[in-house]
């Protein structure tokens, strides 16, 4: 969902009519997220990163790549 704050103070949650574009959020480190609504966009950057359980996996998975 979306929470849209209009000028005039009015909260509104829109669960669709948005659009969400990335380049490729699937990518570790930055990337950048535009969300767009009513004919208006924002865009934010954002750091993706892997977790401590997702470092086990890659190494559990494709450790034998290495070898």
């Amino acid at each position: 969902t979306l929470t849209v704050i209009y000028n005039n103070g009015k909260t509104e949650t829109v669960a669709d009519g948005y659009a969400l574009h990335s380049a490729d959020n699937l990518i570790v480190g930055k990337n950048t997220v535009v969300v767009s609504f009513g004919g208006k966009a924002a865009s934010f950057d954002i750091t993706v990163y892997y977790t401590w359980w997702q470092h086990l996996i890659r190494i559990f998975l494709f450790g034998w790549l290495w070898y």
